[in-house]
C-alpha cells in the first residue's frame, strides 16, 4: 500500500515502473481539468465517449459506461485481495450503451431526431403536462367528459322532444283525417246532451249539410236525434258503470223526420277527481245491413222451404278425415234421429243400399276425388230409423286450398223416391200406350189386309164379271140391224169397258196401298224395291237402291213396321225435301235390321224434328220404339237429309210362326 501511495505522487508513467510484481493495479482516469458548463459558448456541437460527461454541454453519442467498468474492476480487486488467484478471476464484458443524446443540445443545434441512429435514447426532454400535473389533466378530462355527457343528454332530449312533437303533429293530422273521413259518425258531447264536436259523416247521417249546421240545430240530443229519448240515459248509465265503450242498437231521427237504425258506441270520460268531463263515441249506420240481413233471412227461409218441399238436404264433407256436417233436413232424409250419431263417410256408406255400395264407393274415390269431377249420382239408401228403401240424388263439388289440393266437398242429397215412382208409373204408362199402339197398328194392318183382300176378291171378281158381260154384250151387237143403234151401243160398251178397267186398276192400287201383296209374297226387300220404283215413276225423282241378296227370317211385324216407315220417309221427301235424287240402302248388320234413306233436298231442321205437330215423324219414331229400335234424322255434309232406322232382330229370330221369309 505504501508503494502505491508513493507511486501516486509521481508522474503516471514513471510511477508504473516502481510498482513491484506481482501487484494489483487500479487505474483511475480523470480529466486534467473540469469540463465546461452547458452554458459555455462553443463554436460546434461537442461529443465525448464517457457517460459521466453526459449532460454537461455535449450533444451525446455512443458512450462508454465508466461507472459499470469501475464497479466490475472493484469486484475483481476485492476477490484478489481475498486470496483468489488473478488468473481465476474473470471480469464480465461491459456492453456499450446504446447511443444517447441530450434533447437540449439537439434543440440548441437544430438537429432533427429523424437523423439519429436507430435505437437512440434522447434524454433531458421537458416533462409533458400529464407527467408534470397528472391530477390537473385528470380533472380537466373529467370536466370535459361531464360537459360532453350533459351536452349529449341535452341534444338527445331535444331530439326526442322534436320526434315526440313530430309524432304528435302526425298523430293529430291522422286523427284529423280519420275524424273527417271516417265512414262512421264521430261525436263529442256534454253529459247533458249538447254537441261539442261532430265529423261530416255524422252530419250526413242525420241529414245535415255540415257539422256546424248539426251542432247549431241539435241543442238537445235525446229529444232531437233519438226516436226514443230515454235510450240515451240508459246507455249513459251503463257506460258510467262499466267505464268502457258500450254498444247498443239505436233508432235515430233525421232532419227530415225519417229514421234509421245505427250502432251507438258510447263512453263517458272523467277527470282525475272522477268528475264527468264529456261523452264521446261514434255512430255506425246499419240500415243497409239490416235490410240485407232481413233479405238474407227471407232468402234463407225461402231456400229452406224450397229444400223442404224439394226434399233437398245439404252436407259438407272433410276429404281428409271423412267427417261430415249435415243439415237437419238431410238427417230426416237419411233417417238419422239419434243426436249422438257420428256423421262421417263410413256412416254414409252404411246407409247406402248394399247393392249400390261398391259402385258408389268406387265412384266417389275414382271419379269425384280421383278425377276431381263433381259428384252426380242417383242411388238407393236404407233409412236408419224405419229401414225403408229410398231413392236419392247426390250432387257435390270439391273445394280446393291454395295449392290446388281438395279439402272438402260441399253438396246436396235430394230424396227422389216419389219422382222415381212417378217415372216408373210414367214408364209403365208409356209401355202400356206403346203396347196399345202396337196392338192398334196390328189391328190396323189386319183390317187393311182384310179390306184389301175383300177389295181384291169381291170387287175384283165383280168387275171381272162386268167386263165379261160387256164382252158378251159386244158380241151380240152384230145381231142388231140398225146401224145407228149398233154404233151407239158399241160406244157405250167401249166406255163401260174402259171404266171397268180403270176401276180394276184403282182397286188394285187401293188394295196395294192398304196392304202391299208383294210384302207378304216376296218379303221386305222386294217390297222396298217395288215401292222405290213406284215412287220414281210417280214423282220423276231419280232413285238408287242397294238391297241385300238374302235376309234372315224377319218377323212379320218388323217387316210391316219397316215398310211403313219407308213409305212415310218417301212421303216426307215428296212434300218437303224438294229433292232430285234419293238413295236407299237396306241391310242386316249384327242382328240389326238397318234401313237408310238419303236425299239431296233442302235438309231437315232440328225444330221440325222436335215439333210435336210433326205427326209423321212421331209415327215413325213410335213404330221403331215399339220394336225396340230407333230412328235418327241428320243433315248431310252437303245438301239433303239422311234418315237411319235400326231395329234389333236378336230376340225375334228363330220364331217361324212370326216370320215372313224373304226370298230375295
Amino acid at each position: 500500500m505504501e508503494t502505491l501511495l508513493r507511486a501516486t505522487r509521481k508522474p503516471p508513467l514513471p510511477a508504473l515502473k516502481t510498482i513491484p510484481v506481482p501487484a494489483l493495479l487500479v487505474v483511475t482516469i480523470a480529466f486534467a481539468g473540469d469540463l465546461p458548463s452547458p452554458a459555455a459558448p462553443t463554436a460546434a456541437p461537442r461529443q465525448v465517449l464517457i457517460i459521466n460527461s453526459f449532460g454537461r454541454g455535449i450533444v451525446g453519442g455512443t458512450l462508454d459506461n465508466a461507472p459499470a467498468i469501475g464497479r466490475a474492476a472493484a469486484r475483481a480487486a476485492v476477490r484478489i485481495l481475498h486470496g483468489e488467484r488473478p488468473g481465476d478471476v474473470r471480469t464480465p464484458v461491459i456492453k456499450t450503451a446504446p447511443p444517447m443524446f441530450d434533447w437540449r443540445e439537439l434543440e440548441r443545434w437544430g438537429i432533427s431526431e429523424d437523423r439519429l441512429p436507430p435505437g437512440s435514447i434522447v434524454r433531458f426532454r421537458p416533462p409533458t403536462l400529464w407527467e408534470a400535473r397528472p391530477e390537473l389533466v385528470v380533472g380537466v378530462l373529467a370536466a370535459l367528459l361531464l360537459q360532453s355527457a350533459l351536452i349529449a343528454a341535452l341534444l338527445f332530449h331535444r331530439r326526442r322532444r322534436r320526434q315526440a312533437e313530430a309524432a304528435l303533429r302526425e298523430s293529430e293530422e291522422k286523427f284529423r283525417t280519420i275524424f273527417q273521413c271516417a265512414p262512421v259518425g264521430i261525436f263529442l258531447s256534454t253529459v247533458e246532451g249538447r254537441l261539442l264536436s261532430v265529423n261530416p259523416t255524422a252530419a250526413r247521417m242525420y241529414g245535415y249539410d255540415s257539422p256546424e249546421e248539426l251542432m247549431a240545430a241539435a241543442t238537445d240530443i235525446p229529444r232531437q236525434l233519438f226516436v226514443h229519448p230515454e235510450e240515451r240515459l240508459l246507455i249513459l248509465r251503463e257506460a258510467l258503470e262499466s267505464g268502457k265503450f258500450v254498444r247498443r242498437e239505436v233508432e235515430y231521427r233525421r232532419k227530415d223526420g225519417s229514421s234509421f237504425i245505427a250502432n251507438l258506441y258510447m263512453r263517458a270520460a272523467r277527470k282525475d277527481d272522477s268528475q264527468l268531463k264529456f261523452v264521446e263515441g261514434f255512430v255506425e249506420d246499419i240500415s243497409e245491413r239490416k235490410r240485407a240481413e232481413e233479405a238474407l233471412r227471407d232468402s234463407t227461409r225461402q231456400i229452406q222451404e224450397a229444400q223442404r218441399i224439394a226434399r233437398l238436404g245439404s252436407y259438407v264433407l272433410d276429404v281428409h278425415d271423412g267427417s261430415c256436417v249435415t243439415s237437419p233436413l238431410l238427417d230426416e232424409i237419411l233417417g238419422i234421429t239419434d243426436p249422438s250419431f257420428v256423421r262421417n263417410l263410413q256412416a254414409w256408406l252404411q246407409i247406402v243400399h248394399p247393392a249400390d255400395r261398391p259402385q258408389m264407393l268406387h265412384y266417389l274415390q275414382e271419379e269425384a276425388l280421383g278425377a276431381r269431377r263433381p259428384f252426380d249420382r242417383e242411388y238407393r239408401i236404407i233409412r236408419l230409423n224405419d229401414r225403408e228403401e229410398r231413392w236419392v240424388h247426390g250432387y257435390g263439388e270439391l273445394v280446393f286450398d291454395g295449392h290446388g289440393h281438395p279439402v272438402r266437398m260441399i253438396g246436396t242429397i235430394q230424396d227422389i223416391t216419389e219422382q222415381k215412382r212417378a217415372e216408373q208409373r210414367l214408364q209403365q204408362s208409356r209401355e202400356q200406350l206403346r203396347s196399345l199402339s202396337s196392338r192398334l197398328q196390328s189391328l190396323q194392318e189386319e183390317e187393311r189386309t182384310r179390306i184389301a183382300r175383300e177389295i181384291h176378291d169381291h170387287l175384283g171378281q165383280l168387275l171381272t164379271a162386268l167386263k165379261l158381260d160387256l164382252h158378251s154384250l159386244e158380241r151380240k151387237l152384230s145381231r142388231i140391224a140398225e146401224a145407228d143403234l149398233r154404233t151407239a151401243l158399241n160406244a157405250t160398251i167401249t166406255s163401260a169397258r174402259g171404266l171397268a178397267n180403270e176401276s180394276i186398276q184403282s182397286l188394285q192400287r187401293i188394295a196395294s196401298e192398304l196392304r202391299p201383296g208383294v210384302l207378304d209374297r216376296l218379303g221386305l226387300a222386294a217390297a222396298i224395291e217395288a215401292e222405290t220404283q213406284a215412287f220414281q215413276s210417280r214423282t220423276g225423282i231419280h232413285c238408287e237402291w242397294t238391297l241385300p241378296k238374302e235376309l234372315p227370317g224377319i218377323p212379320q211385324n218388323h217387316a210391316t213396321a219397316m215398310f211403313r216407315i219407308f213409305q212415310e220417309i218417301l212421303t216426307n221427301i215428296t212434300r218437303h225435301a224438294h229433292a232430285t235424287q234419293v238413295s236407299v240402302r237396306l241391310a242386316c248388320e249384327v242382328d240389326t235390321l238397318l234401313l237408310e234413306a238419303s236425299d239431296n233436298g233442302v235438309g231437315i231442321q232440328q225444330r221440325d224434328i222436335e215439333d210435336p205437330k210433326s205427326l209423321g215423324i212421331l209415327g215413325m219414331q213410335e213404330r221403331a220404339a215399339i220394336l225396340g229400335g230407333k230412328i235418327e234424322f241428320s243433315r248431310n255434309s252437303g245438301p239433303g237429309t239422311t234418315v237411319t232406322v235400326q231395329v234389333p232382330l236378336r230376340e225375334r229370330l228363330g220364331r217361324p210362326d212370326e216370320t215372313n221369309p224373304d226370298r230375295r
